[in-house]
């Protein structure tokens, strides 16, 4: 795929991602007010909007001739920014639905702003990644800024949980409901599953960019 052509498809991916997000956050409003910014899965889709607007703008540069290329800055923002929808994606995949019972999968993949929060837009984000971003600069070492927006929800939601200010809203952020070991295991098992998220990015990028790389 010629640079031109991948920047096309990059901003069509964007354009779709943002078309998406906007249309998950406002269900989400009607759904919850401001109580959505609580919930990890919106501020999670609202970085990837974020992300995606801006990535979107150096796609435009590039088709334009006004730019040469994507700042790695960017290109790591728009990383982490997928790293936390993913999280969202696979924690409603591995976690929730289980614990919900049968059919819980539909309802919690297809049911209003889900659809585009817990489904549509972090596919979406996956496959701009893979498909149509080029992220060269990538190691293991980068998982640890990508990181840091799930390490600072948790902080916030934990301390606004402390301060009785939330509750939940998840149940394991319930501090006065469960065990304090029960909140330390919880939050061992969230950071290190938003560590291996970012991990696994990383190297399926770097596989798939080897498999793709024209022969020396």
């Amino acid at each position: 795929m010629t640079s031109r052509r991948k920047a096309a498809v990059c901003l069509a991916l964007q354009v779709l991602i943002i078309a998406g997000e906007c249309l998950g956050a406002a269900l989400s409003w009607g759904e919850h007010r401001a109580r959505m910014f609580t919930y990890y899965t919106c501020d999670s889709n609202l970085l990837l909007l974020a992300a995606a607007a801006v990535e979107a703008v150096f796609c435009v540069r590039l088709l334009t001739g006004r730019g040469t290329r994507v700042p790695e800055r960017v290109r790591l923002f728009r990383y982490a920014a997928t790293c936390t929808t993913t999280m969202t994606f696979l924690v409603v995949l591995l976690v929730f639905a289980p614990l919900s019972g049968p059919g819980a999968l539909p309802r919690l993949f297809l049911k209003g702003s889900l659809t585009y929060m817990h489904f549509l837009c972090p596919v979406l984000g996956l496959a701009a990644f893979f498909l149509a971003e080029d992220h060269p600069y990538l190691r293991l070492r980068h998982t640890l800024a990508a990181m840091i927006p799930t390490a600072a929800y948790a902080a916030v939601i934990v301390i606004l949980n402390l301060a009785r200010s939330v509750r939940g809203p998840y149940p394991f952020l319930l501090v006065y409901e469960q065990p304090v070991w029960a909140s330390a295991v919880w939050a061992a098992v969230i950071l290190g599953g938003a560590w291996l998220t970012a991990a696994a990015l990383v190297l399926l990028k770097r596989r798939r960019r080897c498999r793709t790389a024209p022969p020396s």
